[in-house]
């Protein structure tokens, strides 16, 4: 019996084995599921959004490599042959990593890890992304984590900071060129942020985003144009009242102001204040002709915006004055104001005057007692409040760039009270609104055209980077200037064929007109290479020449101007290779309605050779239309090697 007894005791013994072993094992598969599930709880969003970092590319999306400044390096030196980056910013302040200047992926390596620590409650990490809240707030979009940070209550400096700034709209401001400073030859741009309109701020009370070259004081000379042009000097972002701006401008530098309200919002514009937050007092690099202020202002737009990329529109240089026709072509300017420079309105009311009351306005200006003088006292109360108006003002405008003294500030009251005895009200001059700085030709050029010297024919292609010579039409430009860089003309001639005829790596002029109430001084400057006919077997010379002196407006459209000047070349024709020479220029011009002409006539003396250089000139732009014209040159030649006429017919594009 046993055998049956045992049957049934093991029967009975493994079916209930078999249902507890079932029961553990869903017990077990419970708990794992409830482990998984809860594990997963304990994974923050950031953690899981790291796959997505790879997926996305973020390292190179536009938008990143736009707010940390990458620039491609055109070196394909990665094992996948992609391309290299290098951060335009050089201060490493600026970077969380340690190689965030040349990897756009150990920077956003480093930002992912400060999201994680900033999500694990780490102190540091505040205050790191209160450093850089816009790259930390795109990084978490992108990741799909929401929100990461309150500036209000996380960053009250930040808070701070934006809440007196108060933004709500910002406005592109374009000081009009300024020849005594290279860096603002070619103009300047800027960004005035403005508050609210029903907050009751005037726009003097706004704020000015400006971007400049760190020259430590250095003046205008040669050596500060070489390096602006080879970035010499480190660029920086600044921030300050647009008051200040306005009296640097308009008073002090003797600038007209262009402002052009733009149609951004109030969220773009924050955004762009985030990011000036970031980069602080961070160095850039910077060169006159292409990281310039223009396309550093560019930059900030694309941020505030980035479908717009007005940044790529400029590969190469960048002329401020382009970057104007940059945004009207985007129809992205609502409004324009001109705000003229003290000069500006003061020359304006002094050409209202007539001969005898511009004297008594010179001589009152400086000596109350004149207001006795017979030709005054002749004036009509009108006439008398008219000239006592400019004269407060003339004086006023003496007086702007000179220590502040109580006898200078007793003398102006003098007049104002005197002004005010009368008891007329002077209304204000009519001013005419010039041309606008975006409506002149292009500032880059090309020209074809064929010469002829001494009976011998060849054709040239001249190329000019930028930007306005003497000759192109004035209108949109400063008046007696010409600012030509990098300017290449190749010569070709049957049995020679093609030579370099000429390289200026920089040739500028100013002819400011001078006068008795405006004594400004004209000046030139020139550095390069140029192909001497004058000389056999050595046609190359490389030269650098300069001069000052004085120019003359008769009547508003012409020009008369006279300079010593100075040359110093390098000419192995002479037994001393390294020549000095002296001399004089001086020349007409004429600007019509359509076109230039001009005749300039110059000397020079070679004080270490029995030799002399005498040419004279006479040149006509006829302008075909505001982007192409037509240009005639006849020139005379005469030195003790060549005597012999030149002459040329050129055909000129503007893009």
């Amino acid at each position: 019996m046993i055998p049956v007894s045992l049957e049934k005791f093991n029967c009975f013994s493994l079916a209930k084995l078999i249902s507890v072993s079932l029961l553990l094992l869903v017990k077990l598969l419970l708990c794992q599921d409830l482990w998984a599930n809860s594990s997963s709880a304990l994974v923050t969003p950031v953690e899981r959004s790291m796959p997505r970092i790879l997926d996305l590319s973020l390292a190179t999306h536009p938008e990143w490599l736009a707010m940390l400044y990458y620039k491609p390096t055109n070196v394909r030196g990665r094992p996948n042959g992609q391309l290299s980056y290098r951060s335009q910013v050089v201060s490493s302040a600026f970077f969380l990593s340690g190689q965030g200047s040349e990897s756009p992926e150990a920077e956003l390596a480093a930002t992912y890890k400060l999201l994680l620590r900033l999500d694990e409650g780490a102190p540091e990490a505040q205050r790191q992304v209160c450093r850089f809240p816009l790259r930390l707030t795109w990084l978490a979009k992108q990741l799909g984590v929401g929100s990461v940070l309150n500036i209000e209550t996380d960053c009250p400096m930040l808070a701070e900071w934006s809440k007196e700034i108060s933004a709500h709209s910002v406005s592109l401001i374009f000081p009009s060129s300024y020849m005594n400073n290279p860096s603002s030859m070619f103009g300047h741009t800027l960004l005035r942020i403005d508050p609210h309109p029903n907050s009751g701020s005037v726009n003097f009370l706004s704020y000015a985003i400006n971007f400049g070259a760190i020259t430590s004081g250095e003046v205008l000379s040669a050596r500060y144009i070489y390096k602006g042009l080879t970035g010499g000097y480190p660029g920086r972002f600044s921030l300050l009242p647009y008051h200040k701006k306005i009296k640097d401008y308009g008073k002090i530098e003797n600038r007209d102001i262009w402002e052009y309200e733009l149609d951004f919002t109030q969220q773009e514009v924050e955004r762009m204040l985030l990011h000036l937050w970031e980069v602080g007092d961070n160095d850039f690099e910077y060169y006159f002709s292409t990281q310039n202020c223009a396309f550093r202002i560019l930059e900030l737009l694309d941020i505030a915006r980035p479908s717009l990329a007005l940044a790529t529109d400029y590969p190469g240089q960048v002329i401020p004055a382009d970057t104007l026709r940059s945004l009207i072509d985007r129809e992205m300017v609502l409004s324009v104001h001109y705000r003229p420079s003290t000069f500006t309105s003061l020359k304006s009311e002094m050409d209202k005057l007539n001969a005898d009351e511009r004297q008594l306005v010179e001589l009152i200006s400086q000596d109350l007692d004149f207001t006795q003088d017979q030709r005054y006292l002749s004036l009509n109360l009108n006439r008398q409040a008219k000239v006592l108006d400019a004269a407060f003002r003339f004086r006023r405008y003496q007086d702007i760039d000179q220590p502040r003294s109580r006898g200078k500030a007793t003398q102006a009251l003098a007049l104002l009270s005197k002004l005010n005895s009368l008891g007329v009200t002077v209304s204000p001059t009519y001013l005419k609104l010039p041309r606008q700085p975006h409506s002149g030709h292009e500032t880059s050029r090309i020209s074809v055209g064929w010469d002829e010297f001494d009976s011998s024919g060849g054709g040239f292609l001249e190329f000019k980077p930028n930007y306005h010579d003497l000759l192109d039409d004035p209108d949109g430009y400063p008046f007696g200037s010409q600012i030509d860089f990098f300017s290449t003309q190749l010569r070709w001639q049957e049995g020679a064929g093609i030579e370099l005829q000429e390289f200026d790596m920089f040739d500028i002029r100013s002819f400011a007109p001078r006068d008795s109430f405006f004594k400004h001084n004209s000046w030139r400057i020139r550095l390069g290479i140029e192909h001497h006919r004058r000389f056999d077997g050595q046609p190359y010379v490389t030269f650098f020449e300069g001069g000052g002196g004085l120019a003359h407006q008769w009547r508003s459209r012409d020009l008369f101007y006279a300079l010593a000047t100075g040359r110093l070349e390098y000419n192995e024709s002479y037994q001393q290779n390294l020549s000095p020479l002296v001399g004089f220029e001086f020349g007409y011009l004429y600007y019509a309605a359509r076109g230039a002409l001009q005749f300039e006539a110059s000397a020079w003396e070679v004080l270490t050779a029995d030799d002399y250089r005498t040419n004279l000139g006479l040149n006509y732009n006829y302008n075909v239309y505001k982007n192409q014209s037509i240009r005639l040159a006849l020139l005379r030649i005469n030195d003790t090697h060549v005597s012999a006429w030149h002459s040329r017919m050129t055909w000129l594009v503007y893009f």
